[in-house]
């Protein structure tokens, strides 16, 4: 597993840091900005997408 998918096993297992939409959209909660800022994590068939919102 390297550096990032460790920061994201992190992110998961904390309370109230990810939403899930449907079964192929969550949004995550951004772990570096200071104000209330969600990204949306879409699975698509090449694999995941993350934008900002």
């Amino acid at each position: 597993m390297n550096d990032r998918e460790k920061s994201g096993n992190e992110i998961a297992q904390k309370p109230d840091q990810v939403k899930r939409i449907d079964e192929n959209w969550y949004q995550v909660k951004s772990q570096s900005l200071k104000y209330d800022s969600w990204y949306d994590v879409v699975l698509t068939e090449t694999g995941l997408v993350c934008e900002n919102r």
